[in-house]
C-alpha cells in the first residue's frame, strides 16, 4: 500500500502525533532540541570573505548552557550569522533571540558588522537529540524522514544531507513495497533496514557522546571534542539521559536576571517591540 513520507522538520505537529501513537521512541532517550535564531547582514566589501565558514561555542553563554554560533561568508558581501540555544537550559530568564544580540557584541562580530545593515532573519527548532534519541522511523502506512525524526548531525550543525538521503530511501523503500504488493497500513521494514545499513546510521552513531558530553558544562564537552578528535566516535561506550529539556528549567523565583543589551538601532535588531523591566 501507499506510505505517507513525513518530512516537517523538528517537532512538526504530525510527526509528534503519530510518535506519541504508535510509541515510537519506546526505549529511546527523549529527544533534545535546540532553537537557532539567524540574521543576513550585508556588510562592507573589505571584510566579507565568500566561503568562510566559523562556528563557535562560549561566549555569551556562562559555562552550563550548552549552545554556539555561526558565521557564513555568502556572495555579494552577504552574511549569514546566528546562534544556537540548547532548549535544556535551567535559567527560565534566558532569550534565545537576545543571546543572538548579545553574540553580535563580541569584538570579532563588530568589526564584521560595523556598518553593515541587517537585510534578513528568521528562527527555526533544530532537533538535537541525535542516535540516541532517534525513533523507529516506520511506522503503519507512513515514514519519518530528516530532522523529523532528529537526523542531524550535531557536531556539524548539518541536516539537510541526511534529510536528502534519509527520503530517497524512504521513496526507494515504499515503490519496493508497492510492487511487492504490501497492503494498506503496511510498516516497512525496508526503510527501517536501509537507514540502518545508511552512511547515515553510521555518521549520527559516529557523533553520538558529543552534545550529551556537555551536559556537565562547557570543560567537559571541549574535553570530550578533543578525545573525539582521536577516537571518531569508535569508544565502546554510549552516553544516555532521561529527563527532557522542559524537566530542565528552574522556576522563574530560583532564576537570575540575564543582562541583555537594549537594540542601539544599528548592531542590535529590535524583534518590533522592547520594554524594559516595569515599563508595561
Amino acid at each position: 500500500g501507499r506510505q505517507i513520507i513525513l518530512a516537517e522538520g523538528a517537532r512538526g505537529s504530525l510527526s509528534l502525533e503519530v510518535a506519541n501513537r504508535y510509541n515510537l521512541s519506546a526505549g529511546r532517550c527523549p529527544p533534545k532540541f535546540s532553537l537557532g535564531v539567524k540574521e543576513v547582514w550585508k556588510v562592507d566589501p573589505e571584510v566579507s570573505r565568500p566561503g568562510h565558514v566559523t562556528h563557535t561555542v562560549g561566549f555569551p553563554m556562562d559555562y552550563m548552557t550548552y549552545g554556539g554560533g555561526f558565521i557564513y561568508h555568502m556572495k555579494d558581501n552577504l552574511v549569514h550569522l546566528g546562534f544556537v540555544t540548547g532548549l535544556g537550559y535551567t535559567n527560565t530568564n534566558r532569550s534565545p533571540y537576545m543571546e543572538l544580540q548579545k553574540y553580535k557584541t563580541h569584538e570579532m562580530l563588530r568589526g564584521l558588522l560595523d556598518g553593515g545593515k541587517c537585510v534578513g532573519y528568521g528562527a527555526r527548532v533544530i532537533n538535537c537529540g541525535g542516535y540516541q534519541a532517534l525513533p523507529s522511523v516506520a511506522f503503519p502506512g507512513g515514514m519519518l524522514v530528516g530532522d523529523a525524526a532528529g537526523f542531524l548531525n550535531v557536531l556539524k550543525i548539518k541536516g539537510t544531507h541526511t534529510a536528502m538521503k534519509t527520503g530517497m530511501l524512504a521513496a526507494e523503500a515504499a515503490v519496493a513495497d508497492i510492487n511487492d504488493g504490501a497492503q494498506p497500513g503496511h510498516v516497512s521494514s525496508k526503510y527501517e533496514h536501509a537507514v540502518k545499513d545508511s552512511w547515515v546510521h553510521k555518521e549520527l552513531y559516529g557523533v553520538r557522546n558529543i552534545h550529551p558530553a556537555f551536559k556537565t558544562g562547557l570543560f567537559s564537552g571541549l574535553g570530550y571534542g578533543a578525545f573525539w578528535l582521536l577516537s571518531k566516535g569508535r569508544e565502546p561506550w554510549t552516553f544516555k539521559w532521561s529527563k527532557d529539556d522542559a524537566a530542565r528549567t528552574r522556576k522563574q523565583a530560583k532564576c537570575k536576571e540575564v543582562a541583555y543589551p537594549k537594540p542601539d538601532g544599528s548592531l542590535g535588531v529590535c524583534r518590533g517591540y522592547y520594554h524594559g523591566r516595569g515599563e508595561y
